[in-house]
């Protein structure tokens, strides 16, 4: 076969290298240091780029013979504008396959015409702020010109899915019926209930769509899906990131024993969706079960739930895990109370104090004068260490401690709570010298973990009692204020030495986010000050019209930022505060992934424009996952933003490109 023409690009920018490839024998190229995206430029063939590094010791090109499609837009589309089309085959197995990408087509006069590698193809047509037109199964003949008809543009957002079918059961898609119903929408009470047939395929598409909340659902006879929450942006599409599952209705029996609360109330019981790795989901029910301590929930479809037991006053006593099958399932569980004792003591001194067991819906019990306490929790054992909050007013308490309880003659528990008698006191005041009052506390250790937060009273005075002696950091905020970190030290002492807090007014950055004419709503932003210390990350969301406003610690100059918007990729940048000027940040739809392998142990760093994050932070906010195997940790980022990233640990750091639609590997030995 004849030499193939193709060029090199530094990514970069700056430099182009022309190469001919042969088909019969392996093409050596020099290339000069950086990352290069190859391409082939052919009247004949096609073939996605493949980005390399200059070290890298080889490349394979997959070459296909290249086919024209061709058609127009219908009259309420634009004349002239750029298409984004994403294209892939399927295997027999109807997966996804190669050749697949996504190409820029242009187009003039509502006609166009795209260079795409000969196969039978599915097909998406996207143009900013209209729905998403699709085409299944296109046959490209190589050589040849192939009309795909007329895209009917509908201006507005959409919603675009597929619903598939539980293993062993039998059902006709199309018989099936999609519905959106609006849960919190612009224009809420006019809205009604939007449905959708799917396709062959289970491919469905909802059009017109007001921004806000809905909540999409599918039925076929006999069969039922799980309830899935979805929010739509104005001027965008979404997509669900997973099938909706139709599967034969379930019933979930729980009885619980004993039938009603140690207050001698009904329970209350809490359904939620499971989400896999997270302790979250959405709520589904939360209702009271009958006296006879019985409760239901029906048209459950197969899957994991998170199935909470709760007194009337929203103290939870039992949290379990449900894995809800093909058939009705039957629980019975047991939600025993735990006879417990004890005494708080500040230093040698008896505390009168509120003991709350477990987190911020725990069981609560009352110390007396003397500091003892008794009363019943959700059953604990004697091995079991729970985290206990240790509140009171006079003096001024607020402290978690984690402990094991002693086993007692009778069976019970007893915990002894013995806080040190250490003191730090302290004032926030502003920069003219007037207190400021009810500021928000952090306190932190010197590994950085949260001990304590607390708020400074109306004077603008605070009280640390029962601390472990060492040296602590604290730092106060207020609306729009913060001061910096202050070294405290807490002391045995009755005379201890107060510290002033000082609040200046926090630096203010506002923005927006686009893509394109498309505003971005509900975008979460992040800004990690590099300049100066803050006791948590500073976050904002976007609005409706997608502009945001964060505020960061006084004399922060330089700040690293990142924006995790919902249906559109992750980006970030090291960026310089310039005040009164907005930041304008584009976005796009075109995500890639990074996952990198790398030893444990240390702060491994995502670098990118100048940016340095940390790379576990960064996984979790992006949606992907971090793994541990082997004394090596394997963590996934999900809808990057394509382009040049860096991945550092131990000294070690590896660039590696991350394609659009596509994903890159990064490895450190």
């Amino acid at each position: 076969m004849e030499p193939v023409q193709a060029s090199a690009r530094r990514v970069d920018g700056g430099v182009t290298v022309p190469i001919r490839l042969s088909a019969d024998a392996p093409t050596r190229v020099e290339l000069p240091p950086g990352l290069w995206e190859l391409a082939i430029d052919s009247p004949r063939f096609w073939s996605a780029p493949v980005y390399l590094p200059a070290s890298a010791a080889e490349a394979t090109v997959k070459l296909w013979p290249r086919a024209t499609v061709t058609g127009h837009v219908s009259p309420r589309s634009p004349a002239s504008a750029t298409l984004v089309v994403r294209f892939a085959a399927r295997n027999a197995k109807g997966e996804v396959a190669e050749p697949s990408g996504t190409i820029d087509c242009a187009f003039r006069d509502r006609a166009w015409s795209c260079a795409l590698p000969a196969s039978e193809l599915d097909l998406q047509f996207g143009l900013t702020g209209y729905a998403t037109e699709f085409r299944w199964g296109v046959k490209v003949p190589a050589g040849s010109v192939t009309d795909a008809g007329t895209l009917d543009f509908a201006p507005g957002s959409a919603l675009s899915g597929t619903v598939e079918v539980q293993k062993h059961v039998r059902a006709d898609l199309t018989a099936a019926e999609v519905s959106l119903s609006p849960a919190n929408v612009e224009g809420g009470a006019a809205l009604r209930e939007l449905t959708a047939k799917p396709n062959s395929r289970g491919f469905f598409q909802v059009r017109g769509l007001a921004p806000g909340q809905y909540v999409v659902r599918a039925r076929a006879k006999g069969l039922v899906t799980q309830p899935r929450p979805v929010e739509i942006i104005a001027g965008t599409n979404a997509a669900l990131k997973a099938p909706l599952i139709l599967a034969a209705p379930v019933t979930l029996s729980v009885s619980i024993t004993p039938p009603v609360s140690p207050a001698g109330q009904r329970w209350q019981v809490q359904l939620a969706t499971g989400i896999p790795g997270s302790d979250r989901g959405d709520v589904l029910d939360r209702s009271l079960a009958s006296p006879q301590g019985t409760w239901r929930a029906r048209a459950l479809t197969p899957g994991e739930y998170f199935l909470q037991i709760e007194q009337q006053d929203g103290s939870v006593w039992r949290w379990e895990r449900v894995v809800v099958g093909d058939e009705d399932l039957q629980l019975d569980l047991l939600a025993t109370a735990e006879k417990v004792s004890g005494a708080v003591f500040l230093g040698d001194r008896p505390l009168q104090a509120a003991v709350q067991f477990g987190d911020d819906h725990g069981q609560t019990l009352h110390a007396d004068e003397k500091g003892e306490f008794s009363g019943v929790i959700p059953l604990l054992t004697a091995g079991d260490e729970v985290p206990i909050l240790v509140s009171a007013e006079t003096p001024d308490v607020r402290r978690t401690v984690r402990m094991k309880g002693t086993v007692k003659a009778d069976g019970g528990l007893r915990f002894d709570i013995h806080l040190p008698a250490t003191t730090i006191v302290g004032q926030t005041v502003n920069t003219d010298g007037s207190p400021e009052p009810f500021a928000g506390l952090t306190v932190r250790s010197d590994s950085d973990q949260v001990v304590q937060q607390l708020t400074s009273h109306e004077d603008g005075s605070f009280q640390i009692y029962g601390f472990e002696p060492g040296t602590y950091r604290l730092q106060a905020d207020n609306f729009r204020k913060r001061s910096s970190v202050v070294t405290v030290e807490a002391a045995e002492t009755s005379d201890p030495v107060p510290v002033q807090v000082v609040l200046t007014s926090d630096e203010e950055v506002r923005g927006e986010i686009a893509m394109g004419a498309a505003r971005v709503a509900g975008a979460s932003v992040y800004a990690l000050p590099v300049n100066t210390t803050t006791a948590y990350v500073p976050h904002a969301t976007s609005d409706a019209a997608g502009r945001f406003v964060i505020l960061l610690p006084p004399g922060t100059e330089t700040y690293d930022m990142v924006v995790v918007p919902r249906g559109f990729s992750v980006t970030c940048a090291r960026i310089r505060r310039e005040p009164g000027k907005i930041v304008h940040v584009e976005v796009t739809q075109a995500p890639g992934t990074l996952t990198a392998d790398i030893p444990e142990g240390g702060i491994p760093l995502l670098v990118h424009d100048g940016a340095e994050l940390s790379l576990p932070w960064m996984a979790i906010r992006s949606g992907g996952t971090t793994e541990p195997s082997d004394k090596r940790q394997r963590l996934t980022v999900a809808n990057l933003e394509a382009g040049t990233y860096a991945v550092c640990t131990g000294g070690k750091c590896v660039s590696v490109y991350v394609p659009p639609f596509s994903s890159a590997h990064a490895a450190i030995q």
